[in-house]
């Protein structure tokens, strides 16, 4: 369902855009100004639809596989829809939020296509748009790896993903939240104050902090 996936994604942006500008985290010194910044991301976010949107395609043959052939943990162990969600949700937030992101960070040959994330020197909700091609490609292989160990359904591929879009928006805004919320958020899912650390431009603490969602 790419139009409400589109209207979900641009909402979030627009949503987080407009709180980082009232209660921003750090005074961001953007080389030009926040809407020039913002257009060399999306133009990376451009590339990355498009490879996502054949991408797509592989997932849902890949699904329907799982499906057809009761392959994964979630037919394997007959799980009800409530159940094969949770599955589904935690397998694919390991393999293609957590797992393929610390192997980019110490993979040296993955780590060149994924510090076009990290070279965004004003972290914003937009930088959350900003990844190689190449990146999103490996991203996509670990996404697979992940749905054919689980059997995600596509429904549940679908609500992890709208979940994902919303999250990234969100963990990348600058937003100043309340210490005792971020903090209380950080113990289940990546909060903004908590992923600035990951955006350090000094080791050991870009290396740290690896969630995509939780």
């Amino acid at each position: 369902r790419p139009a409400e996936r589109l209207v979900i994604l641009a909402a979030g942006l627009v949503f987080f855009w407009i709180i980082e500008g009232a209660i921003p985290l750090f005074q961001l010194h953007y080389r030009k100004n926040k809407l020039k910044h913002a257009l060399v991301n999306f133009f990376f976010t451009v590339i990355h639809l498009i490879i996502h949107s054949f991408l797509a395609l592989l997932i849902i043959l890949l699904s329907d596989w799982c499906k057809n052939h009761q392959f994964g943990l979630v037919y394997w162990l007959h799980m009800g829809i409530a159940a094969k969600i949770l599955v589904s949700f935690l397998v694919l937030d390991f393999f293609g939020g957590w797992l393929v992101h610390i192997v980019e960070h110490h993979v040296a040959f993955l780590w060149r296509f994924h510090i076009i994330h990290h070279s965004d020197n004003n972290v914003d909700v937009t930088t959350g748009l900003r990844h190689h091609p190449i990146e999103s490609i490996v991203r996509g292989i670990f996404f697979f790896i992940g749905i054919l160990v689980c059997g995600a359904p596509m429904y549940a591929v679908m609500i992890f993903q709208t979940t994902l879009v919303v999250a990234t928006a969100f963990t990348h805004a600058n937003i100043k939240l309340p210490l005792w919320l971020d903090a209380a958020l950080s113990y289940v899912f990546v909060s903004p104050n908590m992923h600035k650390i990951h955006h350090h431009y000094q080791r050991p603490y870009t290396d740290s902090n690896y969630g995509a969602v939780l």
